[in-house]
């Protein structure tokens, strides 16, 4: 066990999911889902019970003071959250969460750049579920073509399959930030600055990075990212997207109703030139502030002290998790690793081990996550996947460790 982390902090206590557990199931919870979820800190529920009980009202153009104050809130959120990945608040517009903006993103660029059947793509095989199911849905269907660019043996872009790939003229490139599945992070400065330089777009999923590891939107140079609250201590049902100043101007909205509109009558519309003409539609206002409060709370904590913990917690789990019998390990071991290793042991079924875990008060998932091609490139069957958050501690991993074992020996 490392020494180093006997005295940090115990954010547990930040957490009443884990007291409210144990009162009510006499087990500790041993939360490693945190790739699926985050748990929620209750200064954030706080935050948005606030909301419901201090200044319930809509947002925008009215006078009175809860609305004020809601839409002051609001818009401190959108500082916080743009400014967290080094944004500005003209550049960053909500969603409810990652895959409507996947979707969003997705018909917005499309209608941008025209794109016709024998137009390209490229993605990687990585992609989660959010990615590809809409590519396959709405751009596939469009006779668009998809080139799939392939994985080296670390799980990362293959740099001769991307530039090969890249020479096709791909108008549009969609990657991810980090794997939900081995917790590596690919290198998008330069895979962005490869895409620009053949003259295609990058959009990035960034849904295992935030909040993990530090993020620069800006230094990354992307088209666009997107990332969801729900796995960085917010609440569910809210995202992000970040399109940068100059490009705003070229995407319409693909969603329409009020509140994006600055006239209407019977013969046309005229749009916000904004940010917010891609916020139609009354938003999830308590979840946006809840978003702001979980920006807070990290910032609040160190995003230095979020990785450190994430890499000594992983470290860990790697090593005790390899002396499990017949454990096939799939997960990020030589670079940055945002908490996450996925596993199979021979003979065991995914479902069987998780739920097994899951009577002892042990969570984990089991499956394909969402990414099933990228998990049956790697792996003949479903995995079981363990993913790390701050709050998590090494006894943590020592009782997961040990239920594992009996679960193995036990179904063997």
């Amino acid at each position: 066990m490392d020494v180093e982390n006997k005295n940090k902090k115990d954010y547990k206590r930040d957490f009443s999911v884990f007291s409210n557990f144990y009162d009510e199931y006499k087990k500790p919870l041993i939360y490693l889902d945190t790739a699926a979820s985050s748990l929620t800190p209750d200064c954030v529920v706080s935050k948005m019970n606030q909301y419901y009980t201090r200044y319930r009202s809509n947002i925008d153009r009215s006078d009175f003071v809860l609305s004020c104050k809601a839409t002051e809130e609001y818009e401190k959120s959108r500082d916080l959250v743009s400014g967290f990945v080094g944004a500005q608040r003209t550049e960053v517009f909500f969603t409810s969460g990652a895959t409507d903006a996947s979707n969003k993103l997705m018909d917005m660029w499309v209608d941008f750049l025209r794109l016709k059947k024998g137009d390209t793509i490229a993605v990687s095989v990585l992609e989660h579920h959010a990615v590809i199911v809409p590519i396959m849905e709405k751009l596939s269907k469009l006779g668009i073509i998809v080139l799939y660019i392939k994985i080296n043996l670390n799980y990362k872009i293959d740099l001769n399959s991307y530039k090969n790939i890249l020479e096709q003229k791909p108008k549009l490139v969609f990657l991810q930030h980090a794997s939900n599945i081995t917790g590596t992070v690919q290198d998008i400065k330069n895979l962005t600055a490869l895409a620009h330089e053949y003259g295609s777009y990058l959009v990035c999923d960034g849904s295992q990075a935030v909040g993990h590891i530090q993020v620069n939107v800006k230094d990354l140079d992307v088209d666009s990212y997107f990332w969801s609250s729900h796995k960085m201590c917010g609440p569910v049902g809210v995202g992000a997207v970040y399109i940068p100043e100059n490009i705003i101007a070229n995407l319409n909205p693909s969603v329409y109703g009020g509140g994006i509109v600055t006239k209407v009558n019977e013969a046309e519309v005229e749009y916000r030139e904004d940010i917010k003409r891609f916020e139609p539609g009354t938003q999830n206002i308590a979840g946006v502030i809840g978003f702001g409060a979980s920006v807070e709370y990290l910032e609040n904590i160190g995003l230095v002290e979020v990785e450190y913990n994430i890499k000594n917690l992983n470290h860990y789990l790697v090593k005790q998790l390899s002396l499990v019998p017949s454990v096939t390990l799939y997960a990020e071991l030589n670079g940055t690793n945002t908490g996450i290793v996925s596993f199979a042991i021979e003979g065991l079924h995914a479902h069987d081990i998780t739920y097994l875990l899951g009577v002892s008060g042990i969570a984990l998932r089991g499956g394909y996550h969402c990414s099933e091609p990228f998990v049956r490139e790697i792996s003949k069957v479903p995995l079981v996947r363990a993913s790390l958050y701050f709050y998590n501690t090494f006894e943590d991993i020592d009782i997961f460790i040990k239920r594992l074992k009996e679960i193995s020996l036990r179904l063997a």
